[in-house]
């Protein structure tokens, strides 16, 4: 009887202590499927002012990730239309800087001409009005339409067809060679005033052309002077200057050259012809004309604003004709005309 009593003791206090672990193990398990959570994860940190309960779902490894949208341009390019804008922006790169027709080439700016450059045969587009004191002859390819228009003026006007090229595109060595013939003659000082040093003449950058004429089937120096003198008065008309005057040697540090004309474009050339400014002093008076503040000139009836800007993303009206020039020193020379018909500069 005693063990019996016993037996029902045990069992009831048995029953009693799994009865207590069930009801702790499931309220345990509430506790845990209800806690609010701020941390995805098997962590949890409890909220402070406990909500209700939500889930977060895990994608699984097969849902296909959302589809990336693609990249915006930065910028457009100027081939790129845009109806619904007064502008498009132009990126230039750095070494854009180095080219173009406003290229300032001197004794304080050095060039070196690029691999990819436009250099052509001025024996393959020739024209009739004048020759080549060597076949081989090169210039930038912007410069040779606007060269033969000039010859065949003159030569229209005046039927003198013995012009010669004796000069245009002239490489590094060769540059070197005509330098140390004049170091030969008239020593070092003087000869930086007859001749650029290696890497800093226009001929190098093909932009530029010395002249001669052939007289008694010699080629014989230019001197300006006579029916000559036509091209001082009228070179600007093609986009070229004169680029080494003689009341200008303190600024350009080059004794007058008659027979040496540089290319620049239009209306440039017309700008510097009629205030007797040189390429140093045009270059220098660009610089100090920003987007907001352009240089207005007018010539054969079209407008152009003229300004340099010092950023590789140029904004420039969208119908409108326009030519971006490096200054070979830190910038770049923008020439805008609103004339459908006006002639690019470059």
């Amino acid at each position: 009887m005693i063990r019996d009593t016993r037996m029902i003791r045990i069992s009831v206090t048995l029953a009693l202590l799994l009865l207590f672990l069930a009801v702790m193990f499931f309220y345990g398990l509430a506790d845990t499927a209800y806690a609010p959570f701020s941390v995805i994860g098997s962590d949890y940190v409890p909220d402070d002012d406990p909500g209700p309960s939500f889930i977060i779902p895990v994608p699984s490894p097969t849902d296909a990730p959302p589809p990336i949208p693609s990249p915006t341009p930065l910028l457009p390019t100027p081939t790129q239309e845009q109806p619904d804008s007064d502008y498009v922006l132009l990126r230039m790169r750095l070494s854009d800087i180095s080219r173009g027709s406003l290229i300032l080439v001197n004794h304080s700016h050095s060039f070196e001409l690029p691999g990819d450059n436009d250099l052509i045969a001025i024996a393959d587009h020739i024209s009739s009005s004048y020759s080549l004191a060597f076949a081989g002859a090169q210039l930038s390819a912007m410069v040779i339409d606007p060269l033969n228009e000039m010859m065949d003026a003159f030569y229209a006007e005046t039927g003198n067809s013995s012009l010669v090229i004796r000069s245009a595109y002239r490489s590094r060595a060769g540059q070197q060679q005509i330098y140390e013939n004049y170091v030969g003659l008239v020593g070092y000082t003087e000869a930086q005033r007859w001749a650029s040093l290696p890497g800093h003449s226009e001929h190098q950058a093909g932009v530029a052309v010395d002249l001669g004429r052939r007289s008694g089937g010699e080629i014989q120096a230019f001197s300006g002077a006579g029916i000559y003198s036509w091209f001082n008065e009228n070179c600007y008309k093609f986009g070229f200057i004169l680029r080494y005057p003689p009341d200008k040697t303190e600024i350009t540090q080059i004794h007058h050259e008659p027979w040496h004309f540089r290319y620049v474009g239009i209306p440039h050339a017309y700008i510097m012809h009629s205030n007797n400014w040189c390429l140093e002093e045009y270059i220098e008076l660009i610089m100090g004309h920003t987007r907001e503040t352009p240089f207005v000139t007018e010539y054969g009836g079209v407008p152009y604003e003229i300004y340099f800007s010092r950023d590789v993303e140029i904004q420039l009206p969208f119908n409108s004709e326009f030519d971006v020039s490096g200054n070979n020193i830190n910038g770049f020379i923008v020439t805008i005309s609103t004339d459908q018909t006006a002639p690019r500069s470059s």
